[in-house]
């Protein structure tokens, strides 16, 4: 038995074989090493409102016989509990339905929305791992102390541990985190925006807040740049971006525009190259909704810093626009590298002198999102812990979201 302190990071869950989910808060400890805490005690449940109490005992029973299987899915109800809520201040008796797996609420509440006898249905659509961190008033962040037995894992963290208890300990939030600032280039003809079919992904760089510097593109070229480094393809240059995230293992991966264009560009060349991009053994997920998407990577915070300023900076600034230029000038008083993007692709097939001035081009756009980061990471933070919720989502929300989740 282990008794850890750590400040949780990220939040994800597993899937086990007997295809229950069990939750999966990734961190540091306190001494500076990488930790996930593995909870396989929470169940994933929604409310049940019969149209009178009377009905409640005979519901219960008919929804527990609810059984799906399709394929490799099992959806069940693993237990009820009758409970009093308040809707509107008035008391309710109501069923608290609890199933084996969280896609399982959204099937099971449909095949319950079919007795006649149930008049409503509540917080069946509330995300599983958002719930957990309500449940259980987890600020994110905040240090948490967990007892549990250490496991072997394959998670890319140095310690695994499967909780037997977990509790908030302190209001000691998490300090000098790990950041890793991103950026891709790809291979632009003159007079036309590169197309992911076609064209490929010819350098990335990478800058963090502790020293590391790296641009990574397979033209080789004399230079006596030190961070420039030389693959052989682009298939080189794709895994060499992943086993740079494994190596680094940062707490937070940053970019600008990255969930727009960056990800899904450099999802697509992967599958053009027969890549998988994954990360801690899973997919490196983009999810669209709309006409905006997001990268998730499980145990990574992912950060499109362009996102948070557009949604709540936005109006505090004086923007003539969201590009990277513009939002560095007005934060940092700094600008990009005056370097075309159009030619970039004329110097990449010539070799030329003006390649190594690309790769500075690309390493300063990194930086530039680096210092972003650092200047607007506390506002994020703060936020995550007023509304509990995860940096990750913070990011990503509009002003709506973020009262609607403080209001759960």
């Amino acid at each position: 038995m282990a008794l850890i302190q750590f400040f949780p990071i990220d939040i994800s869950y597993e899937t086990n074989q007997e295809g229950r989910a069990a939750i999966q808060l990734f961190g540091r400890t306190v001494d500076g090493k990488k930790i996930c805490v593995i909870d396989p005690s929470f169940k994933p449940y929604f409310y049940v409102i019969p149209y009178n109490k009377e009905q409640l005992r005979n519901l219960s029973e008919r929804i527990l016989e609810i059984k799906i299987e399709r394929e490799n899915e099992r959806y069940s109800v693993d237990e009820i509990k009758i409970e009093n809520r308040h809707i509107s201040t008035k008391p309710i008796d109501l069923l608290k339905v609890f199933v084996n797996h969280p896609k399982a609420v959204n099937e099971i509440k449909k095949e319950v929305k079919l007795i006649k006898e149930v008049k409503d249905i509540r917080e069946n659509d509330i995300n599983f791992t958002k719930r957990y961190l309500i449940d259980k008033d987890i600020l994110m962040l905040n240090l948490m102390e967990v007892e549990g037995d250490l496991v072997e894992r394959n998670l890319n963290v140095e310690i695994t541990i499967i909780a037997n208890e977990l509790k908030q300990v302190s209001q000691e939030t998490f300090s000098n985190p790990r950041i890793l600032a991103f950026d891709i280039e790809s291979y632009t003809p003159e007079g036309r925006y590169p197309i992911e079919d076609k064209d490929p992904v010819i350098m990335i760089s990478f800058y963090s807040n502790d020293g590391f510097r790296r641009v990574f593109t397979y033209k080789e070229f004399k230079t006596n740049h030190d961070y420039i480094k030389f693959v052989d393809s682009e298939y080189s240059l794709i895994q060499k971006f992943l086993e740079t995230l494994e190596e680094y293992n940062p707490d937070f991966l940053v970019g600008y525009y990255t969930d727009g264009f960056d990800f899904p560009y450099l999802k697509a060349r992967a599958r053009k190259n027969g890549i998988k991009l994954m990360f801690n053994n899973s997919n490196i997920k983009i999810t669209r909704k709309g006409q905006s998407s997001a990268t998730k990577i499980k145990g990574l915070p992912h950060l499109d810093l362009l996102k948070f300023i557009r949604h709540i900076m936005s109006g505090s600034l004086r923007l003539d626009s969201y590009s990277l230029n513009s939002v560095a000038f007005e934060l940092l008083k700094e600008k990009k590298l005056d370097m075309n993007p159009q030619y970039i692709g004329k110097a990449f097939d010539e070799a030329s002198l003006e390649l190594e001035k690309y790769c500075e081009y690309n390493l300063k756009d990194s930086e530039l999102t680096l210092k972003i980061a650092e200047k607007i990471l506390p506002n994020l933070e703060e936020i995550a812990r007023l509304i509990n919720t995860t940096i990750f989502d913070v990011c990503r929300m509009p002003y709506s979201g973020l009262v609607e989740t403080y209001l759960m």
